[in-house]
């Protein structure tokens, strides 16, 4: 599955992704997800949580996400999510 985030993931908009991805999983088995972040301007902790419950689907090392800018990689870094992700 791959994903490309724009804009601002946060509380206002966190919420459809799950919607989208629970929608997605329904129609056949997810094994791997690639996020592209290189248009997401900011990621707040509602779309961590998002992103926290995809990686417990698919499991530790299934999750890639990419094109991450200064202030997303920052937050990632803060708050440990690099470790997480590839």
């Amino acid at each position: 599955m791959e994903i490309t985030l724009r804009g601002r993931l946060d509380s206002i908009s966190a919420p459809d992704l799950p919607g989208l991805y629970e929608k997605t999983v329904a129609e056949g088995k997810i094994e791997k997800i690639a996020v592209d972040t290189s248009a997401l301007d900011y990621i707040s902790s509602a779309g961590l949580r998002v992103l926290l419950m995809m990686i417990k689907q698919v499991g530790a090392g299934n999750l890639t996400v990419t094109g991450q800018n200064e202030t997303v990689q920052d937050i990632f870094d803060q708050t440990g999510f690099t470790d997480m992700i590839q």
